[in-house]
């Protein structure tokens, strides 16, 4: 069998604490630009109207709003761990399907941040920090479920002499989703 990896509850605290600033910083964003919308309602959207901070994209009959974090992600080819540190790394907007005269809907940007859902997201982040019990029990789900997958990889290894030639199939149909195997281990 595999050595499967370690995690703790320090590290769930640590991992969701490191989240919940980042997502704090966005949400503060988020905010920002729906007080923009609000001033600039029925404005028409241009380079020079744009809060700072934000860039227009305008591309396949698209108008976007991208916080720069978002673009240096997109554009400067950032890692997955890179852009989970900026707090703008998630956040564009369709402002609408045309890409000349766009005007500014309030109501569309606004509806497009889900600041709604962004703030439910923290609220569990914070009731997760608080629950000690429920800490231990995701990291003790989560090594469970690392077990088992390094259990998988040692019953449906990859290569020629493979017994289970359907492995993908297999693995899908026991409700584990997308998998792959990577390097002789099984990966969600």
């Amino acid at each position: 069998m595999t050595d499967a990896p370690f995690i703790t509850a320090g590290e769930v605290k640590r991992i969701t604490a490191r989240r919940l600033a980042v997502e704090d910083q966005t949400l503060a964003l988020c905010h920002a630009l729906a007080e923009w919308a609000l001033a600039n309602d029925g404005k028409q959207l241009t380079k020079r109207n744009t809060p700072d901070g934000w860039h227009v994209r305008r591309e396949y009959g698209m108008c976007h709003l991208e916080h720069e974090d978002y673009w240096r992600a997109r554009h400067q080819n950032a890692s997955r761990e890179e852009a989970d540190e900026r707090p703008g790394a998630s956040l564009y907007i369709l402002v609408a399907h045309q890409e000349t005269s766009v005007f500014i809907d309030a109501e569309r940007v606004i509806g497009g941040l889900g600041i709604e859902s962004r703030a439910a997201r923290q609220d569990r982040r914070r009731a997760l920090l608080a629950d000690a019990k429920q800490l231990r029990l995701v990291a003790s789900t989560l090594l469970r479920a690392s077990e088992a997958l390094a259990r998988v990889s040692d019953v449906l290894p990859n290569g020629p002499d493979c017994p289970v030639p359907d492995r993908y199939e297999v693995i899908r149909a026991a409700g584990l989703g997308e998998v792959r195997l990577y390097n002789g281990r099984v990966s969600l």
